[in-house]
């Protein structure tokens, strides 16, 4: 108890110890003992007496309490300065606060508070940590190969605070070596026991163990255990660990939760703590937590007040101590503290000597500071600040600067200066700027540490990681080694060269031609950084090589030249050594003649060589050699054939990996392929390569780039010219397909002195001679292009014999005039430009350095003049960012420095990272009151005058004038990419008129009209140069081929366009093949004018070329065709296609609706029909088909209706229709499941009859088609009365049921009545539920009409009384007819239509597969006549004949009013169907709830073709049918997908579904959607639909069974496997079982039955009484009639011991089989057995 609460202390003067005494012993002694004290004491007088209590007083309130013990502190201690307690030297068990510093593999090194700094050891980190590690090292891999130890990276971050022990101090003096620290929670958390810990404390500790529900945390205290709970680690690990999760070794801070006694705690020995950073910054130390100086650890929060303000800091008391708080560590100015403050402050450290407590008000040590724990991220060690704001000087740490808005800098005394500052106060004063390096960070006490040395501004580099392999450096010898010497070239940074790098020649004593002190001039070799060495050549060959040097084995192409040195020499060969670790070997075959001496006679080691690369592996990193060097241009063009997987032209994805300046080195997505995007080959716009090779990073994925090059390393191109030259085909890849006179895109290989080698693909490259470069004499003309500058160039000469080719970049020889091709270069570039802008915005993020790319051209900004000079003025923005202005965009302004102005923003420059400015005020004026509205809006092309103000390497700012005024717009500053004159054209301030050619997002571009009417005139020569051209109908001449269409071919016919048609481009074309295919951009064809079109808006006009009229746009009609290149005449008469039908023509393809045909194909074709004035109608068969009865013909399926039939489209534009008893001989349930729309089938014809009706009567029976196949007739054809006889039994399908009975179809034209009472031995109240349409049916003929005969339905009474019982059930669903007329029975007259009372409708449960077709009307029947309605009019009479002539007129008014009274009445009443949309929007007034009204509607729409009218429907039907019947609604919602799947595009039934799902369940939307897809055989639509479905309700097992029986169905049972186990993935444990049976089931079904077995049998092994697996497996193995199987597994579940109830179940299961299957014996065996068991039961109980 002593330990935890010393009494006792030390009074401290200084950092020396004083003993402790008694405070009366010295304090006021004048004389030796206490008796003359006491006797001197009576004599004093009253006035002495009151000054000394004064006294007294005074010394009473300078008393503190230090470690426990209250203490007298004279007042020399009170006043001295905050600094006299910073820590000046450390001891051996000191406690102290850092942060991390860096995090090496083996230590860390930690910052200290005033600079100090020390190394943790990786075994200092925690007990259990150093025990894995140890255990890790002893162990053999193959014991534990999975066995994981985190790595320090892994367990800390840059920045993170943590709590040290100083365990060693170093031994040597005088040199600043780190102490070595622990921050194992044992060591820091030494002085704690468990009883001393109370709610609140922070603590430190490690993660020792991961357990399932969390971590167990070593605390470092004996008795102690503690746990952190897995939900609160992961909101630790997000919010304060940087994502980085938690580890045996994790260094956490934990705050103590245990609210009951110590004692507690030491009983139970577990201690609660949170991680919480809420609650851990909350806490902080208070008065029950009884701590002493001794508890007090570093890191801990303290709640103190101000009591004094000393000189650099302020003294502040807590609890009942005293610390003190420097200058340093203040979070605010100090004038922003007054005495009496309370702060929230955090522990630095307690000095052992002196007991002193230091404290700090820096936010992110008190936890106040919710930024990162890192906040020097953007910056690094050796970056130079150009101006650092001195903020003050402090005498014992430095003087501080400010760098940026919260950025803090110190630099300490020795870092002011090379020279020794005499008077720091006026060098530094504050508000003064000063030019200084970083040099390093200081995390405890945020500061970056600086240097203002000019020695330390001047040096290259300051680290090891800043030099680069293949660097030219400088140093000074600092010593001679055996080997080599050392070269300083920093302080700390040392290089060694080798003896061999001394010199080009061996050098066998260096130290005479070097001296120690010596500069020497070196290249960096390689750097180990691990090791921190640096090796350097001195070699003058290779400081001086004009080869690049080989720094790794990415740089190797076949051919490629390099040097480097031989590093040892073999009797096979010569191994050389190049920089880096790049190594290569020169076989002796490839080292030149031959040689008879061994070759360490002829080469030395550390000689330079020069070799060829030959091939190269970089998976091994092998690399072979040559040094036959003759010829090495043909090596150069040794180029690996472009196969494999990047092939040339290959659009790939790619990752970067690093960059240099020869480009990016990249992956190739996804496999890893390394490849190198050249910095040439970023862009088409020479501009824009470095600001991209500076934009990306390593890990950013670079879409859409080109195969261009494959030599072993792929490399890549993004030069959008390149990939649409590839795309459009445009590229030769062979030497044959050269022309003389092809235009095609090339880049710019290599600049000689005699011209350009420019390259056109990977394996061809060729020359432009210097008079082919330009057109205007230069003196260089080389110089005027750039090496990787895309071009276009044409080809000149070829030569076949030596493999050569000249080429022409002069803009005659490649430009014609186009004016799109420069806007084409504008716009490419401004996209381009625009996406790096935005690219670097989001990398930057927030920021200063973020501003510049939030500036557009033309804002109007505020900018500080900076600098006033002759070519203009510098500004600077208050963001930082400096702008320049021109002294051309500030016509007659001035401005002096310092004085704030007002300019627009012409450009953001993103290399330089500043913005180009003008100052004019009649444009800042313009923009200022521009009013953006339609009337100042400029519009394509209109000519408006325009101002130029800046003037680009590609694009010149223009400002607009007239209505206009205020706008800018883009001109291109070149009109072709071999331009490079067009912007000496312009000057700023020069008035111009342009032609506006695009408007986009504020982006309007144009170009000059001067250009534009010289486009015109290309296009349409003037008389003079008509003449001169000598174009004339029937001229033969050569033209260019400019674009390849699908239907012609666009040509430059001299300096005018014209075209071939698809139809003049042979005589002789091939049948389905398209006669364009052959031609390409840039070919020559020989073409003979046939006539000058003139084109006006849309129409063109056809006149001779002598008798043009007037000055207009003009193209020429050519063609190809041998026949009339040869013919010398012209017919141009003949204008108009005269055809007939039958007669056979030449057609092409235009456009298409089915996939077997492409556009431009070329098809020989009959005309079927020439009266269309619009179109002609055509057959592709030798003979077309003759639409008479009796005939034979094909037809196009263009409706299926499941309950009327198929409706079929004919030649002629004829319509035919099947009906369902005209599909097949033999009837059957589903007749038309084999039959899709567009589907073409072969029909015949039953009857024609044109003048009619428009539609043909068809057939696709078998019998029909062929008449000697009449075997499988079973329901022959009726087609009159004739062909029934009473009694006889006919099938058939309802045609519709209502009131009067039920209507049969048993023919084309005979439809039979079978009246309720006959229809069905039981009486159905429903029968329309039972007798749906489409219904197949078996009837009786009864009586025919002339007998008065009626039909029975000959059906079996179980099968309709089943029917009516499912209906009542629910089970059956619901199908209605659309169709509301059926025909008669006789072929010559008709039934009236029975109909579906509306009233006695029951609201519509749509099925799966409701389709809308449009479907064909029987002729309609007048009356009806059976027997019911005969005995009517027996009865009834006829009226008299006179009666009715006298009141003829009358009754027959009176008539026709009833009837419509009538019908109103019935309409209403829903007993007549109504037959106009008039008729349909009084029953949904009536009835707007009810589905099957709506839905009838929009059929009733759909029957006339009416598909907008439909979708109006049914949106009405949405909206008014009430929320509350979500069942109608749905009806509605399906039957809308229905017509958006039948008729509709994608998007719109895509846009349909999605309100679907937004006002229904979901899962029911998805299911009915999955069901129309398949039924119209969209398969891979209903696929999606069903991993959407997986994705969404993946705890629905009902989604994965039915997205397995679709697999099944669909013969996927590899995938339907593949379901089941990932279904496991997602749903719940106890649903497992269901869904495997579920997925056993579709084995028997649809797949392998064997392994349905195998499924159930290990299901029924784990699950052995599951009575329903064992019920499923016997009916599933029954089904396949394996009987012997059935019995056994009867057998197997009756010997179970089951309940009664379900032994009764199975026993009663097997003797129904036995009954059915079996024999008596079976059957008694059976019985027998159940006997038994009942015995056995009986006994038991």
């Amino acid at each position: 108890m002593e330990e935890g609460f010393p009494r006792g202390g030390a009074l401290f003067s200084g950092n020396k110890h004083a003993k402790v005494k008694p405070a009366e012993k010295n304090l006021f002694k004048n004389g030796p003992d206490d008796g003359s004290r006491k006797k001197k004491r009576r004599i004093i007088d009253k006035d002495e007496r009151e000054d000394a209590i004064k006294r007294k007083r005074k010394k009473k309130t300078e008393m503190f309490y230090v470690s426990d013990q209250k203490m007298a502190v004279g007042p020399s201690v009170l006043m001295r300065k905050a600094s006299s307690y910073l820590m000046s030297h450390l001891d051996n068990d000191m406690l102290i606060l850092g942060c991390i510093k860096e995090i090496h593999d083996f230590d860390l090194v930690v910052s200290l508070p005033n600079g100090h700094f020390g190394v943790v050891p990786i075994t200092h980190i925690c007990d259990v940590y150093t025990e894995t590690l140890h255990h890790l090292a002893m162990a053999n891999d193959e014991d534990n190969p999975e066995q994981h130890v985190a790595s320090l990276s892994e367990l800390f971050h840059i920045g993170q605070v943590v709590r040290t022990k100083v365990i060693e101090l170093p031994q040597t003096e005088g040199k600043k070596i780190p102490v070595k620290l622990s921050i194992n929670p044992k060591h820091v958390n030494s002085s704690l026991s468990v009883n001393m810990l109370h709610y609140g404390m922070v603590l430190t500790a490690c993660v020792s163990s991961e357990e399932d529900h969390g971590y167990v945390l070593d605390l470092g205290i004996p008795g102690a255990s503690c746990f952190l709970n897995r939900k609160e680690a992961l909101s630790y690990i997000n919010d304060c660990n940087n994502g980085k999760v938690l580890q045996v070794g994790s260094y956490i801070h934990c705050m103590v939760t245990n609210e009951s006694k110590p004692e507690a705690a030491v009983e139970t020995r577990i201690i609660k703590v949170t991680v919480s950073p809420q609650k851990v910054h909350k806490s902080f130390v208070k008065e029950y937590m009884n701590v002493t100086l001794d508890t007090l650890l570093p890191g801990m929060i303290i709640e103190g007040n101000i009591t004094k303000k000393l000189d650099d800091g302020f003294m502040v008391k807590f609890l009942s101590y005293i610390g003190w708080i420097h200058q340093s560590h203040l979070q605010k100015a100090p004038t922003a503290y007054n005495v009496a403050n309370k702060l929230r402050l955090a522990v630095l450290y307690i000095e052992t000597t002196s007991r002193t407590v230091s404290l700090s008000d820096v936010s992110h040590l008190t936890g106040q500071d919710s930024t990162s724990t890192n906040p020097f991220v953007d910056l690094t060690v050796g970056d130079v600040i150009d101006e650092a704001t001195v903020v003050r000087k402090d005498n014992t740490l430095g003087v501080y600067f400010k760098l940026g808005d919260d950025i803090r800098a110190r630099a300490q005394k020795n870092h002011l200066s090379d020279e020794t500052v005499k008077n720091a106060k006026k060098s530094f004063e504050k508000g003064q700027k000063h030019r200084c390096r970083i040099i390093g960070f200081d995390y405890v006490d945020r500061v970056v540490l600086v240097s203002l040395k000019t020695s330390v501004l001047n040096k290259q580099f300051l680290q090891y990681s800043q030099v680069k392999i293949g660097q030219m450096v400088d140093g000074k010898i600092v010593q001679f080694l055996e080997n080599g010497i050392l070269v300083r070239l920093a302080d700390n940074i040392l290089g060694y060269t080798p003896n061999v790098h001394l010199a080009d020649v061996p050098l066998r004593r260096p130290e005479k031609k070097f001296s120690v002190g010596q500069e020497l001039k070196c290249k960096v070799l390689s750097i180990n950084l691990e090791r921190k060495r640096i090796y350097l050549t001195h070699k003058r060959s290779l400081l001086s090589s004009k080869y690049a040097d080989l720094t790794e084995y990415g740089q190797c192409t076949v051919g490629l030249i390099a040097e480097g040195t031989i590093l040892k020499i073999l009797d096979s060969g010569l191994v050389v050594r190049f920089f880096g670790d790049v190594q290569g070997f020169v076989p002796k075959r490839e080292i030149g003649t031959e040689i008879s001496e061994p070759l360490e006679q002829v080469f030395y080691v550390g000689q330079v060589v020069r070799c060829v690369v030959r091939s190269w592996q970089p998976d091994v990193r092998s690399l072979i050699l040559s040094l036959k060097l003759t010829g090495k241009s043909a090596l150069k063009r040794i180029k690996a054939p472009l196969t494999g997987e990047f092939e040339f032209g290959k659009m790939v994805d790619c990752m970067m990996k690093c960059k240099s300046a020869a480009g990016l080195e990249v992956a190739i997505l996804p496999s890893n392929t390394s490849a190198l995007i050249p910095t040439v080959h970023l862009s088409d716009h020479h501009d824009n390569w470095p600001i991209l090779l500076a934009m990306y990073n390593p890990g950013d994925v670079i879409e859409g780039a080109m195969c261009w090059q494959h030599d072993n390393t792929v490399m890549l191109s993004k030069k959008r010219t390149l990939m649409e030259a590839h795309r459009n085909e445009i590229i030769l890849k062979t030497f044959e397909e050269l022309q003389p006179g092809l235009l095609v895109p090339g880049v710019i290989k290599k600049r000689m002195s005699y011209g350009l080698f420019i390259t056109i693909s990977p394996t061809l490259w060729g020359l432009c001679p210097n008079k082919y470069i330009s057109d205007q004499k230069v003196d260089e003309p080389p110089s005027l292009f750039r090496e990787g500058q895309s071009v276009i160039v044409k080809i000149i000469e070829v030569d076949i014999d030596k493999k050569r080719f000249l080429l022409s970049l002069r803009m005659s020889d490649c430009y014609h005039g186009n004016i799109e091709n420069g806007l084409d270069l504008l716009s490419s570039y401004l996209d381009e430009y625009n996406e790096m802008k935005d690219c670097l915005r989001a990398k930057k993020g927030a920021g200063a350095k973020s501003q510049l790319y939030d500036f557009s051209v033309g804002q109007i900004i505020d900018v500080v003049v900076t600098k006033v000079t002759e070519h203009g003025i510098l500004c600077q923005h208050n963001s930082g960012i400096e702008g320049f202005v021109a002294i051309d965009n500030m016509p007659g302004e001035t401005c002096i420095e310092g004085s704030t102005i007002e300019v627009i923003v012409l450009f953001v420059d993103l290399e330089a990272k500043c913005l180009e400015l003008s100052f004019n005020q009649n444009l800042i004026k313009a923009i200022r009151h521009l009013a953006d509205n339609k009337f100042t809006q400029a519009r394509v092309n209109q000519i408006i005058k325009s101002e130029v103000h800046l003037i680009k390497e590609h694009f010149i700012l223009v400002a607009l004038k007239g209505h206009a005024q205020g706008r800018l717009a883009y001109l291109p500053a070149r009109k072709h990419a071999n331009d490079i004159f067009e912007k000496q054209l312009y000057v700023i301030g020069q008035t111009n008129p342009i032609v506006i050619k695009s408007v986009r997002d504020d982006c309007i571009m144009g170009c000059l009209e001067m250009h534009q009417e010289e486009a015109d005139s290309l296009t349409l020569p003037s008389g003079d140069d008509f003449s001169r051209i000598v174009l004339d109908v029937g001229t033969i001449i050569m033209a260019l081929i400019i674009s390849v269409q699908d239907l012609q071919l666009t040509l430059r016919v001299g300096k005018m366009k014209g075209r071939v048609h698809i139809s003049e481009v042979t005589d002789t074309p091939v049948q389905g093949r398209n006669p364009l295919e052959q031609f390409t951009e840039g070919q020559q064809v020989k073409v003979k004018i046939m006539a000058f079109k003139e084109l006006k808006g849309r129409k063109k006009k056809v006149y001779l070329p002598i008798s043009r009229p007037k000055k207009g746009k003009m193209f020429v009609e050519c063609t190809m065709r041998k026949s009339k290149l040869e013919k010398d005449e012209i017919n141009a008469a003949d204008k108009q296609l005269n055809v007939t039908a039958g007669q056979a023509v030449e057609a092409f393809v235009i456009g298409i609706n089915l996939s077997q045909f492409d556009v431009g194909s070329y098809y020989k074709a009959l005309i079927l029909n020439a009266d269309n004035k619009e179109y002609v109608e055509l057959t592709l068969l030798d003979q077309p088909w003759k639409i008479e009865a009796g005939e034979k013909t094909i037809g196009l399926i263009k409706s299926v209706n499941p309950w009327r039939g198929l409706i079929l489209q004919l030649s002629d534009g004829l319509l035919g229709r099947v009906s369902l008893v005209d599909v097949a001989d033999r009837y059957t349930s589903k007749p038309l499941k084999d039959y899709r729309v567009d589907q073409c089938v072969e029909c015949f014809i039953l009857s024609c009859n044109l003048l009619k009706q428009p539609q043909c009567l068809l057939s696709l029976r078998r019998s029909r088609l062929n008449a000697t196949d009449e075997t499988s007739v079973k329901d022959p054809e009726i087609n009159s009365i004739a062909d029934v006889q009473p009694g006889s039994v006919l099938r058939g399908y309802v045609y519709s049921c209502d009131d009067n009975g039920v209507f049969i179809s048993l023919g084309t034209s005979v439809i039979g009545r079978v009246s309720h009472k006959l229809a069905s031995e039981y009486i159905v109240s429903s029968p329309e539920k039972v007798f749906i349409p489409g219904m197949l049916i078996t009837a009786k003929v009864i009586r025919t009409p002339d007998n008065r005969i009626l039909y029975r339905v000959n059906t079996v009474a179980e099968n309709v009384s089943k029917m009516a019982t499912e209906l009542r059930s629910g089970k059956r669903k619901r199908q209605y007819s659309e169709e509301v007329t059926d025909s008669g029975v006789e072929s010559d007259s008709s039934l009236e239509s029975p109909k579906v009372p509306v009233s006695e409708a029951p609201r519509l449960s749509l099925p799966t597969g409701f389709t809308w077709d449009e479907s064909v009307k029987l002729p309609l029947r007048t009356d009806t006549v059976d027997d019911d309605s005969e005995s009517d009019s027996d009865e009834e009479g006829e009226p008299s004949t006179n009666i009715r002539k006298m009141k003829k007129n009358k009754a027959e008014q009176r008539l026709e009013e009833q009837k419509l009274f009538e019908r109103e009445q019935l309409l209403m009443s829903g007993q007549c169907a109504p037959e106009s949309a008039a008729d349909f929007d009084r029953l949904v007034l009536e009835s707007p709830d009810s589905s099957m009204i709506w839905l009838r509607y929009m059929a009733f729409h759909l029957e006339t073709a009416e598909i907008e009218k439909a979708r109006a429907v049914a949106e009405r039907a949405l909206k008014m049918i009430s929320f509350r019947e979500e069942q109608e609604k749905l009806n509605v919602w399906v039957a809308y997908l229905n017509l958006e799947n039948m008729y509709g595009a994608d998007e719109s039934l895509k846009a349909v579904f999605r309100r679907a799902i937004q006002y229904n369940d979901q899962l029911k939307v998805y299911n009915q959607l999955i069901q129309i897809y398949t039924k119209s055989e969209k398969i891979k639509e209903a696929e999606d639909l069903h991993q959407t479905l997986a994705k969404r309700f993946s705890v629905n097992k009902d989604v994965w069974t039915n997205f397995g029986e679709f697999y099944f169905e669909h013969g996927e049972a590899e995938k339907a496997r593949k379901l089941m186990q990932r279904s496991f993935k997602s749903l719940p444990n106890n649903q497992h079982v269901d869904v495997i049976a579920k997925f056993a089931q579709f084995e028997f079904k649809y797949g392998e039955p064997e392994r349905g077995k195998t499924i159930f049998e290990n299901l029924l092994s784990n699950y052995p009484k599951r009575t329903d697996l064992w019920s499923v497996y016997i009916d599933m193995v029954t089904k396949l009639g394996d009987l012997d199987t059935i019995r056994r597994l009867y057998e197997r579940v009756i010997s179970l011991n089951l309940s009664t109830k379900k032994m009764r179940f199975f026993f009663k299961k097997y003797l129904n089989f036995e009954e059915k299957f079996g024999d008596e014996e079976t059957v008694k065996a059976v019985k027998q057995k159940a006997l038994e068991y009942v015995e056995r039961k009986s006994e038991q109980s």
